[in-house]
């Protein structure tokens, strides 16, 4: 019977092939994601190195995978999934990592409609 990787044809890294199963299956998803995604865009599938793909970005945590791809190759960008801490660790990587007014937006925002993000970042 084939291997994952070899349906869905994407190569595995030599740092990966004794890797846990676990490791294997979230690099594996990131890769089906971002293919999904550049076919959404009607851009070429690209072969992409872990943590080495300006235009477009993989994460996953805790079970989850997110993947973010922009049209525009010179745009570089990047995406993070993370379970949320709470309590003072939140509050400690808040006053860390935004100024005052973008932590005002997260606390007035904390939930985002699905249907508006869709329009907005969805051709």
């Amino acid at each position: 019977m084939p291997s994952l990787f070899e349906t869905y044809d994407i190569d595995v890294p030599r740092t990966l092939i004794n890797a846990v199963p676990k490791r294997q299956i979230e690099f594996l998803a990131g890769r089906i994601l971002s293919r999904a995604a550049l076919e959404r865009l009607h851009q070429p599938s690209a072969s992409i190195a872990i943590g080495k793909w300006g235009s477009g970005s993989i994460s996953h945590s805790y079970g989850k995978c997110v993947c973010l791809v922009v049209a525009d190759e010179a745009r570089l960008v990047g995406i993070d999934v993370e379970k949320v801490p709470t309590g003072t660790s939140l509050e400690a990587i808040l006053r860390e990592a935004l100024d005052a007014g973008e932590r005002d937006r997260v606390f007035q925002k904390t939930t985002f409609d699905a249907a508006i993000l869709a329009r907005r970042f969805i051709p």
